[in-house]
């Protein structure tokens, strides 16, 4: 009789969390709007959004078979957790230890959930090639302040500068909503229109069109 109960009671136990499992998986908000900056040849940095709140991770593997096989990838492969807030509405997670001129098959994370397949490239997945091994560079760092529309730091906000035509880099603020960038990565970005986009989530957004340098020295205020 002990024993009877004791089998019902691990299937009771097992069903509650396969169904758990299953209500986290189907509530995992898909990652929005994502791409791909701040490409070198060691790393690289994703940014994107949820309608949501969700803690968000990449997964990064080296051949497109480890990526393909269910729940082992994650132990096979690399992941890497947002910088952002947690439970954040947008999201930057950098990936780093990569090597150059190198492609690599990516998939987001949100919750519990991967999005996308190695086989696709919306949704949440993508390929990535690093760049061949750069040289080091005197550095060219330019940051500024962001601040919430009340006047207070916006911390956990991803600023973006668009290279038009170019690249994009990005960077996270800190406590204070301070955030800071290495221009090195863009000789020619005096040549290049440039945007500065401000994406803070919950504490607002806002894009600045960029003139002169001394423009990504300030402050800027989310709308």
């Amino acid at each position: 009789m002990n024993d009877k109960k004791g089998t019902i009671g691990l299937v009771l136990l097992a069903g509650a969390a396969i169904s758990f499992y299953l209500y986290s998986f189907f509530q995992s908000p898909p990652p929005r709007n994502a791409e791909i900056t701040n490409l070198s040849d060691r790393s690289a940095t994703f940014i994107f959004k949820t309608e949501a709140p969700a803690e968000t991770s990449v997964l990064t593997c080296d051949a497109a078979w480890k990526m393909s096989l269910p729940f082992l990838n994650r132990l096979i492969c690399q992941t890497a957790f947002a910088e952002t807030l947690r439970n954040g509405l947008i999201h930057s997670v950098t990936v780093r230890g990569l090597q150059p001129g190198k492609t690599y098959f990516c998939r987001i994370g949100s919750g519990i959930r991967l999005f996308g397949s190695r086989s696709t490239v919306d949704g949440g997945s993508w390929n990535l090639r690093t760049k061949s091994t750069i040289l080091a560079a005197p550095t060219n760092m330019v940051g500024g302040t962001i601040l919430k529309r009340s006047g207070q730091k916006a911390a956990g906000a991803v600023v973006i500068l668009r290279f038009l035509p170019g690249e994009t880099l990005s960077a996270v603020t800190d406590e204070n909503g301070r955030w800071q960038m290495d221009l090195a990565a863009e000789p020619d970005w005096q040549a290049s229109a440039i945007l500065l986009v401000v994406e803070g989530g919950g504490m607002g957004s806002t894009v600045v069109p960029i003139t002169d340098k001394g423009q990504l020295q300030g402050t800027v205020t989310l709308k």
